[in-house]
C-alpha cells in the first residue's frame, strides 16, 4: 500500500508517494500514560448510579493509536468488566461498547490523520471502502471504579 506523502526532501518539492511501513518507521511516537483515580467521598449531590465521564467522545491527531488494555483495581480484583471498556461510535452513527481486549493484546484505532492520507486525491485507498476511519471513542468510568492506569502511543508522521 503506497500513501501519497508530502515529502520536502526533494529539490523540486513534488509530492512522492512512500509505502506506508517506510513512513511507520520514521514516524515520531507520542506515548501516553493516563491514571485515573476516584476522589474519596465523592460529589454532594451526585447520582451514585450516574458513570463519571473521564474522557468527552473524540479522535485522535495522528495516524494511529497503539494501546495496551488498561488495568484497574476491578480487574486486579478479578471482578467482572474490569477491563472498563470504551465507547464508540459505529461507522453507521450509533453508538456501542468495545468488548475488553485479551489481557495480552494490543489494540489499534486509526487517527485522523488516517483518514487524510487514505482518502485524499491520488491515494490508493481512495477507490476503496472507507475500511480505515477515524476510532470516535469516550470513556465513562462507574461510580467506585477504584483506579485506571492506560498506556497508549500515538504515531505521527515525521514533519517532512
Amino acid at each position: 500500500l503506497a500513501v501519497p506523502v508530502l515529502l520536502n526532501t526533494s529539490k523540486s518539492g513534488r509530492p512522492v508517494k512512500v509505502p506506508l511501513f517506510e513512513a511507520l518507521a520514521e514516524a515520531k511516537h507520542l506515548e501516553h500514560l493516563h491514571l485515573y483515580e476516584e476522589a474519596t467521598g465523592g460529589v454532594a449531590g451526585a447520582d451514585a448510579s450516574e458513570p463519571l465521564l473521564a474522557l468527552d467522545m473524540h479522535t485522535d491527531a495522528g495516524l494511529l493509536l497503539a494501546f495496551a488494555p488498561p488495568l484497574s483495581a476491578a480487574a486486579a480484583a478479578g471482578l467482572p468488566g474490569g477491563g472498563l471498556p470504551v465507547d464508540v461510535e459505529l461507522p453507521d452513527g450509533r453508538f456501542g461498547r468495545l468488548a475488553p481486549p485479551p489481557k495480552d493484546s494490543v489494540v489499534f484505532f486509526a487517527g485522523d490523520l488516517a483518514d487524510v492520507l487514505l482518502h485524499q486525491e491520488g491515494a490508493v485507498a481512495q477507490t476503496a471502502p472507507r475500511a480505515w476511519r477515524p476510532m470516535p471513542h469516550a470513556l465513562a468510568l462507574p461510580r467506585r471504579f477504584g483506579w485506571r492506569a492506560w498506556y497508549g502511543m500515538m504515531l505521527l508522521l515525521p514533519d517532512n
